[in-house]
């Protein structure tokens, strides 16, 4: 249970007087250790000055600590490190030999790899304490597996069991379980191998069933069934498993799509162009084409019926993130058909997409308050096509130009102090008194680069090692 530090999140349930995180566990259970190694170093310290600042939220109130030790601001930086940047470059690096191996040549390989890497939904989660680039990394291992290698019991029960176990990160892994079985069956055409597959998928799953049953009694009762009703006062029973309706709704089909708001083609049009990538590689990637067609739509029809289709405060729709990288296939296909000639509208999609992640170097926003205080009136408006906003010019690109980028996961060493606990927040920080002082933002602009400019030559040092050894990719 998190009764000790409740107060610090309202990302909570209740069950029988104890509060638990409404979060599967897999991501705590990576960090927990290297944060109990990290304050091990600092056994003297404490904080001088805590400033605790209440914020009501529903029925109760949620502190923030406006002051941390150096301890937890380095064990927040190393447990994003270790739970987001790192899952991002891995599945980056899956996604350079998928790419090597389908079109033999290194200049587009690389060229697929480094859209993926900064131009798609997936970089913003990338630095932030998201289980989303884990839960990416997870699928997109199970898939890689599938499509490169030998379809023998081994790896079939290797790749079940990852796909299985991406539901201990985040519960949207089930929304991949109908694509890869569909997948399993047009690739395999044997009873036996797709029995191996679905045993090994309910092995992994198992795990999240028995951690359900540890806190609930029940395996088959999910964290979301018993959100705290002291802080979402106005989540009706009939939507505690997100699901607001049977029947899919366009106006919410809209917003996550084509929507000023957070759509994800408005603020990545590149996907445009992956989708049609896929739909003209549909003959040379025809069991990959099923199964990617049916992911995109599966997530389409999900939030097209949950009542939290814009996940809070977070960058456009960032549910869609696990899918990025499977999308790399509309692109792969481009590549393949040679006959297909690139233009200029091509090549300023994929600059407005890496320049739309420039913009996302801010503090999130949440135009829309989530259900905590949201009221009948304003349910009816964001569900409807009535405008909400344009955030991405009004805010990131205007902040952009103000501060320049500032990565969210440095942030507390150059402003000293910062708003929030729980670093899955994107709540921006109060710097109102340092953003007057321009000079303290002149000489900070290269260092609060500094983490984009990392993640890059990273990737550019696995760029090197598979120029030299293209072979073995």
């Amino acid at each position: 249970s998190i009764n000790s530090y409740r107060n610090n999140t309202s990302d909570r349930v209740f069950f029988e007087g104890d509060y638990y995180s409404d979060k599967p566990p897999l991501v705590s259970i990576i960090s927990a250790p290297l944060h109990k190694l990290v304050i091990s170093f600092f056994p003297e310290e404490s904080i001088t000055e805590n400033v605790l600042l209440e914020r009501k939220v529903g029925l109760t109130f949620v502190e923030e600590s406006l002051f941390l030790p150096l301890s937890i601001k380095l064990s927040m930086i190393l447990s994003t490190i270790l739970t987001s940047l790192l899952p991002h470059i891995l599945t980056s690096l899956l996604v350079f030999k998928l790419s090597f191996k389908i079109l033999k040549d290194l200049r587009k390989s690389l060229m697929v790899t480094f859209i993926y890497s900064f131009g798609t939904l997936s970089f913003p989660y990338s630095m932030m304490y998201f289980g989303n680039s884990l839960l990416t990394l997870l699928v997109f291992s199970s898939f890689f597996i599938l499509f490169t290698q030998k379809l023998n019991s081994k790896n079939l029960f290797i790749s079940g069991f990852l796909l299985g176990i991406s539901s201990l990160v985040d519960y949207l892994a089930v929304f991949f379980f109908p694509a890869f079985i569909l997948y399993v069956v047009l690739k395999a055409r044997n009873l036996p191998k797709v029995s191996i597959f679905l045993i090994s998928v309910f092995f992994g799953f198992s795990l999240l069933l028995f951690y359900q049953y540890m806190i609930f009694n029940n395996p088959f009762e999910a964290t979301y069934k018993y959100t705290d009703q002291q802080i979402w006062t106005n989540v009706e029973l009939n939507t505690k498993y997100g699901i607001q309706s049977v029947l899919p709704s366009l106006a919410k089909i809209y917003r996550v799509t084509i929507d000023s708001y957070r759509g994800i083609f408005f603020y990545y049009p590149l996907i445009f162009i992956l989708l049609i990538g896929l739909f003209k590689g549909r003959k040379i990637l025809k069991e990959e084409t099923i199964f990617i067609s049916l992911l995109f739509l599966t997530f389409i029809f999900f939030f097209s019926v949950s009542w939290n289709w814009w996940g809070g405060t977070s960058f456009s729709i960032r549910f869609f993130s696990p899918v990025m990288p499977f999308l790399t296939f509309g692109l792969i296909s481009l590549f393949k058909l040679k006959t297909y000639k690139f233009s200029g509208i091509f090549f300023l999609l994929i600059a407005f997409s890496i320049f739309t992640n420039l913009l996302c170097l801010q503090g999130f926003e949440n135009t829309i308050e989530d259900p905590i205080n949201i009221y009948p009136e304003d349910s009816e408006r964001i569900n409807s096509f009535a405008f909400i906003g344009a955030p991405l010019f009004t805010k990131y690109f205007d902040e952009f130009f103000y501060k320049g980028p500032t990565p969210k996961l440095f942030n507390s060493f150059f402003y000293g102090s910062h708003s929030f606990l729980d670093i899955r927040d994107g709540i921006e920080q109060p710097v109102s008194s340092l953003l007057e002082n321009k000079l303290y933002l002149f000489n900070n602009f290269h260092l609060r680069t500094g983490f984009f400019l990392s993640t890059l030559n990273i990737l550019l040092l696995i760029f090197l090692f598979s120029r030299f050894f293209p072979k073995k990719l």
